[in-house]
């Protein structure tokens, strides 16, 4: 946990103001589109992705159409996923997952992505039963660090443009920490590059084999509603649609009411990123994330190899318009090291 952060004077993270995003930004919804529409092309596309900034596409505008204007912020409905759009793009608009654009003049690169990040750590509270819509974004409240006077005194706005205590978010501050993060990475990259690393030769799969997911796993969805507004604290990982931390939302007690499912098991999520999971553990509601049971004795190894081929097959093959289903499961395959005999080498995994 952050305890202190150099934004202006060095305050402490619970110095930082409540701010709500509908008085920081002007909230826009873009125009309603679909992918199938288009063809391919230079612009952008931006829909509810986690990963990528958010772009799954790049299309051909259609004739005399307008672009969404860059220099925003988009957010995820679903997981309230953020990213700094730089340059105009088509957004994904209409019903269901349409994104949020939100915008302020004060806007950079910089400072955008502090505040994104902020904005996804906020809204890890909305589930996929009560979706981040612009609605619900516009009341959705971020605290970020306030604008200070050279005396060290909290910057007051009698205007009160952006919170009703007066206080105004410190743009050029979270500028400057933002700059300095990505000069340190730049300097960790530098080194890494430096680094000299034998070749080896990559892995030949031209002899391996696809077998039916369902060969080796029964698929299993969560029973009941898990709303996770509503859940306690606790030690038991509760994994959601995610591509990093191995789907870890947070960890919940081990009396919230939905199915427990046991360790050494594979979650795939409708996007289909797949993780192997060492503890017992939960999924959130609504079918966006299965729970691949093993048929045969697997182990942490074993797990680990068949997650990262399903992950690396259905990487850009699913997405919120054509989501990994339990029905697509039943009928996906997975790619793997064979024996002589066609069957699956265990021992390589």
């Amino acid at each position: 946990m952050i305890s202190k952060i150099d934004i202006g004077n060095p305050k402490s993270v619970t110095d930082w103001k409540e701010f709500e995003i509908s008085k920081l930004f002007t909230i826009k919804s873009p125009a309603s589109r679909t992918i199938k529409a288009y063809s391919e092309g230079d612009i952008p596309y931006v829909s509810s992705g986690s990963f990528n900034n958010g772009i799954i596409s790049y299309l051909e505008p259609k004739e005399g159409e307008t672009l969404e204007k860059g220099g925003c912020i988009t957010v995820s409905p679903l997981d309230g996923s953020s990213f700094y759009q730089e340059e105009d793009f088509l957004g994904r608009g209409g019903a269901g997952s349409a994104i949020s654009l939100l915008y302020n003049e004060n806007l950079n690169r910089y400072n955008a992505l502090f505040i994104c990040t902020i904005i996804k750590i906020s809204a890890e509270r909305f589930g996929y039963s009560d979706a981040l819509t612009s609605d619900n974004l516009k009341t959705l409240k971020i605290k970020l660090p306030p604008k200070y006077n050279d005396d060290g005194t909290t910057y007051l706005d009698e205007i009160k443009q952006y919170s009703d205590d007066g206080y105004e978010p410190d743009w050029l501050g979270m500028e400057k920490y933002m700059i300095l993060l990505e000069g340190k990475a730049n300097e960790s990259l530098d080194r890494f590059q430096s680094v000299k690393v034998s070749k080896e030769e990559p892995i030949d799969t031209s002899g391996w084999k696809d077998f039916p997911i369902t060969d080796f796993f029964e698929l299993s969805l969560p029973k009941g509603d898990l709303q996770v507004k509503k859940v306690e604290d606790g030690e038991v990982p509760l994994i959601t649609p995610s591509n990093y931390n191995n789907g870890l939302l947070q960890k919940i007690a081990d009396t919230s009411e939905s199915t427990l499912y046991k360790s050494n098991s594979l979650t795939v999520d409708m996007f289909g990123n797949a993780y192997y999971q060492e503890e017992d553990f939960f999924v959130t509601a609504h079918g966006h994330v299965n729970v691949l049971i093993p048929k045969f004795d697997m182990n942490k190894y074993i797990g680990w190899f068949m997650a990262s081929s399903i992950k690396k097959m259905f990487f850009y093959k699913y997405d919120f318009s054509d989501m990994c289903t339990q029905k697509v499961l039943n009928k996906e395959v997975m790619l793997l090291p064979i024996k002589e005999n066609g069957k699956p080498n265990w021992e390589y995994m």
